[in-house]
């Protein structure tokens, strides 16, 4: 398949990502640790096929194309930053350079950074001829492409110096994120430290069990390959691993006839499929939220039509009715209500990537505090609200969606407490913070909006998964998964952070 084979690997991933997003270029940089440099390995172009660097010039170093140092350029910024890097205009940029994108017109560009095993792996690129094309809140889905594009390329390159460097077989076995082992005479006699670890198996253990007695058949004619090595091998098959604690995982085998030391065996690679499930149940809840943005759009450009006509002839009822009459107050509930639809729609419409907000220097507190009256009456009497509200907290913001930051972190709280109900606290505070005071913030001046609650906690599971879309503990009917969603998003795109400390039974 295409992991084994580097050139079609690449291919395939440019194709992908050209017709499933909003790119018009991609390209692929991998990160040389030692020279601390980045090189393109794969680049679309729309005149030619696209470039694919050969496996064997990676592997060795040479002929490297269009190489950026650390901090150069957006990809070197991304790369040193560790974080993604958004050009929404390039006229309007000091750190866009051409050496990659002199071949194509660049209007607006990202670059997200690739980790692999922990570590900054490289850079992917996208570019699109138009300014304002990419968002803050397309970098979602290319965070998720920059992991899949990481793990494909790498297990590529893996396998590839696997079968071009056999002088560095075992440095690479005992260092690769795969498990991987050699069968002869039906018992494993080599076994990598990633396998030993899946297994949960000790090496001399290991040592007198069969690899029947660890993987279960996902279909027909698994372990008969086993049995004559030499006729068959080199497919990719699913199966079933019990480890040593009785767990059992979900695992793709690898198995290939080599020769060890002087007589025919088995090569054995095993992948854990958990993290890319994760990764594809990612994507899957990426294009959810694209339909559901997709209908939302229509839908609130259709109410737009209709509330048009409904707030333009209360204006002229007003504008022909003298204040005396009662009539004219009705009236003016109908245009304040009609205001706030308006602001509604345009949430929709930001959702569904059909306008753009209006973003301002604002003073948030007034916001906070018309919002907590607001939940007030929104949620249960039997929840305490105590508020601590600094005055002047200034952001660049958008009124409405600071107000749905509130609402939505708020009524999270108050139905975390239900049904015997406890006290929430919201809390609106200037910080200045030192370097590694909070994890992951770096140091500078914050605005900190908290939101507390005495209800139920959570525990690290439902923690690692709580600004999911869609993910939700509540019952049927209750809630949608989309509220701290929406949260993550917002704060995101304002370039902010948001944390959370939680344990069961202690709010």
């Amino acid at each position: 398949g295409s992991i084994e084979d580097f050139d079609t690997t690449c291919r395939v991933i440019l194709d992908v990502v050209l017709r499933n997003t909003l790119a018009q270029n991609f390209s692929i940089m991998l990160l040389d640790e030692t020279e601390g440099k980045l090189y393109l390995i794969a680049a679309s172009d729309p005149e030619e096929e696209g470039f694919v660097a050969d496996v064997r010039d990676i592997l060795s170093g040479r002929n490297r194309r269009y190489v950026m140092a650390r901090g150069e350029g957006v990809a070197g910024r991304a790369l040193a930053e560790e974080r993604p890097i958004l050009v929404e205009d390039v006229t309007q940029s000091d750190i866009f350079t051409t050496e990659i994108e002199s071949r194509v017109p660049v209007g607006s560009l990202l670059a997200v950074p690739m980790f692999y095993q922990g570590k900054a792996a490289g850079v992917i690129n996208a570019s699109h001829r138009d300014a304002g094309r990419f968002k803050p809140h397309d970098l979602y889905l290319f965070n998720i492409l920059a992991d899949l594009v990481a793990l494909l390329v790498q297990s590529s390159l893996a396998h590839q110096r696997l079968l071009l460097s056999e002088e560095k077989y075992r440095v690479l076995t005992e260092n690769a994120n795969d498990g991987i082992a050699i069968i002869q005479d039906r018992v494993h006699v080599y076994t990598n430290p990633r396998y030993r670890e899946l297994t949960g198996y000790p090496d001399a253990e290991l040592g007198k069990r069969t690899f029947e007695s660890l993987f279960q058949p996902a279909g027909p004619g698994f372990h008969s390959w086993t049995a004559a090595p030499t006729t068959s091998g080199g497919r990719l098959q699913k199966g079933i691993l019990t480890r040593a604690d009785g767990a059992t995982v979900e695992v793709e085998i690898s198995l290939a006839p080599i020769e060890h030391q002087g007589r025919e065996a088995l090569l054995v690679s095993v992948r854990d499929l958990s993290y890319r499930k994760h990764l594809e149940r990612q994507l899957r809840q990426f294009q959810k939220m694209e339909a559901i943005g997709t209908l939302a759009g229509g839908i609130a450009h259709d109410f737009n039509n209709v509330l048009a006509a409904i707030l333009g002839y209360a204006e002229l009822a007003v504008r022909r009715l003298p204040l005396s009459n009662p009539v004219h107050a009705y009236l003016q509930e109908i245009l304040n209500a009609g205001d706030r639809a308006r602001g509604l729609i345009r949430q929709i419409l930001t959702f569904s990537r059909k306008t753009e907000q209006e973003r301002a220097v604002i003073a948030i507190d007034p916001i906070v505090k018309e919002s907590i009256k607001l939940l007030r009456s929104t949620i249960p009497v039997s929840v305490e609200i105590r508020q601590q509200v600094e005055q002047d907290c200034y952001v660049l913001a958008e009124a409405t969606q600071v107000q749905q930051l509130v609402m939505n972190l708020a009524i999270n709280a108050s139905q975390a407490m239900q049904p015997g109900g406890g006290v929430m606290e919201i809390r609106l505070a200037k910080r200045d913070l030192a370097d590694g005071e909070v994890a992951g913030v770096p140091q500078g001046q914050y605005v900190m909006l908290s939101v507390r609650d005495t209800g139920i906690g959570m525990d690290a599971a439902t923690l690692e998964r709580i600004f999911e879309p869609y993910f939700t503990t509540k019952e049927q009917g209750v809630g949608t998964g989309m509220g701290l969603a929406v949260v993550h998003g917002i704060v995101e795109s304002y370039n902010g952070f948001i944390t959370v400390d939680s344990q069961p039974g202690k709010g």
